[in-house]
């Protein structure tokens, strides 16, 4: 009798270069500065529990246009090249200037030095001296901390409304603000992700237990369709989340959605090896996606344009078919190795 064909893939080589494949593409998802456009510095948030919000620009602020990234962290200016606009620090000192040259920072400034732009040294004597300002971009908008985004909650601890902000500027010599309020939100309960989790472990429990090549196939095939699915609205979610920086961020939507529709072809129209291949690197990818929307979990505001719960429960879906699919893939490839017919019909005849 003829030895039973793996459901998913045969033997030997293939498996291991679809190792290698699914650890190559892991590699380079995670070297890529994925969201380094869309959330500006060094470590991107994925969530927050305070959450900073820009008023309407007034009539008088035409040319100017604001917007809080990361939550409260950051505040974004972009300003029109014919304008000069001036961004007063904590103590009403002069501290960042645009300018048709582009943007400048004020060495003498207090605020500038608190957020690192400029070295504490160029402090001496600073009040009474004019500004020193160096240019640190030639662009027309910049992204900087500001503590001001988060005014000090009132006694008895946060509200779901800290407060009212308010970060004065000078446009043409002409004084004005940018002004908006700050939101808290506490963490959601976890109690309802032990629902899916506990769906998706039994249900790889039976499919393992069932060692039926066929419902293994399918298993895999459908939890890498929803790992695609599921990593993709994550990952598109967190790279448009700040659309007020240009279109590049939604221009890196586009390979994104290149990928997911390959795998999918492959998983619907490869051959097994293809299948299997292509359901390991959506799982790793799906996985990884995952593993970083798990603070989501931990605080109250999601930086995604999905809803907070959507956005959770597209990564939690990544995470735990990508996971799923693993198990069933590791499983399946132990029954071949054993030399033990999936289905338990016993050894495999020579």
């Amino acid at each position: 009798m003829q030895a039973v064909k793996p459901s998913l893939g045969g033997r030997g080589h293939g498996p291991r270069r679809c190792m290698a494949a699914a650890g190559l593409v892991a590699c380079c998802a995670l070297a890529s500065p994925a969201g380094a456009s869309a959330h500006v510095g060094p470590a991107a948030a994925v969530a927050t529990d305070y959450q900073a919000r820009v008023d309407p620009l007034g009539p008088g602020l035409g040319g100017l246009r604001a917007q809080a990234l990361d939550g409260d962290r950051k505040l974004w200016l972009q300003v029109d090249p014919g304008l000069v606009v001036s961004v007063l620090g904590y103590l009403g000192e002069p501290f960042l200037r645009f300018s048709p040259m582009g943007v400048a920072v004020n060495d003498r400034s207090p605020t500038a030095v608190d957020d690192r732009l400029t070295p504490r040294a160029g402090l001496s004597g600073a009040s009474s001296r004019p500004p020193a300002w160096r240019p640190i971009s030639d662009r027309h908008s910049y992204a900087w901390h500001d503590s001001r985004l988060r005014p000090v909650p009132a006694a008895g601890g946060p509200a779901r409304v800290l407060g009212a902000w308010s970060i004065p500027i000078l446009v043409g010599g002409r004084r004005d603000a940018i002004t908006g309020d700050s939101r808290y939100a506490p963490a959601p309960p976890l109690w309802p992700w032990l629902i899916p989790l506990a769906t998706t472990l039994a249900g790889v429990v039976l499919v393992v237990r069932g060692r039926r090549a066929e419902t293994a196939r399918v298993a895999v095939l459908v939890l890498a369709v929803c790992a695609v699915a599921g990593g993709l609205a994550s990952a598109a979610g967190r790279e448009l989340d700040a659309p007020g920086l240009g279109t590049s961020t939604r221009l890196e939507v586009i390979p994104l959605s290149v990928l997911a529709a390959g795998l999918l072809a492959g998983l619907i129209w490869g051959g097994s090896s293809v299948r299997r291949g292509a359901a390991l690197i959506a799982a790793v990818l799906a996985g990884l996606e995952g593993l970083a929307l798990i603070s989501a979990l931990r605080h109250g505001f999601v930086l995604s344009v999905l809803p907070a719960d959507l956005a959770r429960a597209a990564a939690a879906l990544g995470l735990l078919a990508g996971a799923a699919v693993i198990a069933i893939l590791v499983v399946e490839a132990g029954w071949h190795r054993s030399g033990r017919r999936p289905g338990g019909a016993g050894p495999k005849a020579s």
